[in-house]
């Protein structure tokens, strides 16, 4: 279904620092801090590689 470049390769964010940016952006946006917001939206969200199968295994163990 989607382009097969041959590898199995992928990235993520982990869950838990979804949860840390959010709760972290939701606090100052009711101190009305945008720049600090805007410096988390360009530095919180590290992606993580791995294969596919190791993908599958983060998400069946919900450790990802």
């Amino acid at each position: 279904m989607g382009l097969d470049l041959g590898f199995d390769t992928v990235a993520y964010i982990p869950n838990a620092q979804l949860d840390f940016a959010e709760d972290t952006i939701r606090k100052l946006y009711a101190k009305g801090d945008f720049d600090q917001i805007y410096k988390i939206f360009e530095t919180a969200f590290p992606f993580v590689t791995c294969t596919g199968d190791e993908f599958k295994a983060l998400k069946e163990a919900w450790k990802n």
